[in-house]
């Protein structure tokens, strides 16, 4: 029963979900924990999490491990750029008094990768350093170091070309070190955005928001609570981007969603105000209506890397196939779990291993790997679909619709 105790101890502290991280990545953060500190009692190693923050934080590094990259989605960054080139750069409307910059809060900023990719979008933009400040939060103490660090291997350039990272960072041996004036822009804490002071001292504070997939793992308080907090932080007019598996969680009555396509933006809602039109937030009604914008981003973008396997070894996901093919399903599951230790972002085998759950009634496992492969590559067709017959299946109309409309796009 150890393990149950800490899923819900983990809850009380970070509001992770376990039934929407998914129960054996609990299990498995216990273990890999246990044998780092060499022990077998389930219930010893929960009385250690509850009397130990030192400890509490180590568990909490290992089962909030992120995957991120240099201009995820570039679409939020593209828009970005375009609100801020139009509304701050043309008409001259943003302050430029010390105390009246224009603020950015990446909630959770994992290792930097987004907050940094922010800070460039605004350089980009025509911004100077001194016009605008972009902060991190994240409950995970090692990426907060990481990301103040700011030094990133091969894999956080995924979605990046050569130049991006000539232009903007340093080569070192087989690590690139970001130059350090975009390094010194940004301020990172760690905080936690279920924590009831979060925010306290930031209300009405942010003129950008972005929390991306991480409403996700929160149950429906804790996520209600979260998006009050986030709109409370906003200034009038403030914009907040989410994750794409998040819009149908969104409430209409804080937030007005902004018709941008693939950008999950939403605009705050205040009091009396006035719905999204081309002279509050001008905006093109698709990404391929950006001309110039579009040019702007397109040396620095190229397609997603997928985990290279050596030709002469093995596949270890075609013998996972061939073992769920002959019904030896736990088999099939337990090598894709273990390639996956290996390969954290090979998209299919995330796919893989939530075909294999949904074949084995574990409909729950599934929707979680659909999501981990959606996360990682937002228009995979095969996850799309399962995922939208999974939450059919399971009543939620909401969630299916928003699949269903992503998948005729």
């Amino acid at each position: 029963m150890s393990h149950i105790e800490i899923a819900v101890f983990l809850k009380q502290k970070i509001g992770m979900d376990a039934n929407t991280v998914s129960p054996s990545a609990i299990a498995s953060a216990i273990r890999q924990r246990m044998r780092a500190l060499d022990l077998t009692d389930e219930r010893v190693y929960y009385h250690l999490l509850q009397r130990s923050g030192g400890e509490l934080q180590e568990f909490i590094d290992v089962v909030t491990v992120p995957e991120t990259w240099f201009l995820r989605d570039c679409e939020p960054f593209t828009f970005l750029k375009h609100y801020i080139t139009h509304n701050y750069i043309t008409h001259k409307r943003l302050p430029q008094q010390h105390h009246s910059i224009f603020r950015v809060l990446s909630v959770p900023c994992a290792s930097g990768e987004e907050p940094y990719s922010i800070t460039i979008t605004l350089m980009e933009s025509g911004l100077s350093l001194n016009a605008f400040q972009v902060e991190g939060i994240d409950v995970s103490q090692k990426m907060i170091e990481k990301a103040t660090r700011g030094v990133y291997t091969t894999n956080s350039f995924r979605m990046t070309s050569p130049e991006f990272q000539a232009r903007y960072f340093t080569a070192k041996d087989r690590e690139y070190e970001l130059h350090k004036e975009i390094r010194d822009s940004v301020r990172f804490s760690r905080d936690n955005i279920i924590d009831p002071q979060f925010g306290i001292h930031r209300l009405s504070f942010y003129n950008v928001i972005f929390c991306r997939n991480l409403l996700i793992y929160f149950d429906r308080s804790d996520r209600d609570r979260a998006l009050q907090r986030l709109h409370q932080m906003l200034a009038n007019d403030g914009i907040l981007f989410v994750g794409h598996s998040e819009m149908g969680q969104i409430p209409q009555s804080l937030f007005e969603a902004i018709p941008y396509s693939k950008a999950y933006a939403y605009r705050k809602l205040a009091l009396c105000s006035q719905p999204i039109t081309a002279s509050t937030i001008p905006i093109p009604t698709s990404p391929l209506e950006q001309g110039e914008m579009k040019r702007d981003f397109s040396a620095s973008f190229k397609p997603i890397a997928t985990t290279s396997v050596d030709r002469n070894l093995p596949n270890p996901l075609d013998e996972a196939r061939k073992l769920a093919d002959r019904g030896l399903l736990q088999e099939a599951i337990s090598i894709g779990k273990s390639y996956l230790e290996r390969h954290r972002t090979d998209v299919e085998a995330y796919v893989l291993l939530a075909q294999i759950y949904q074949a084995q009634g574990s409909e729950t496992e599934a929707m979680h790997f659909f999501q981990r492969a959606l996360y990682l590559n937002p228009k995979h067709d095969d996850a799309l679909f399962h995922l939208y017959l999974l939450k059919e299946k399971m009543g939620d109309r909401a969630g299916a619709e928003i699949l269903r409309q992503r998948l005729q796009q």
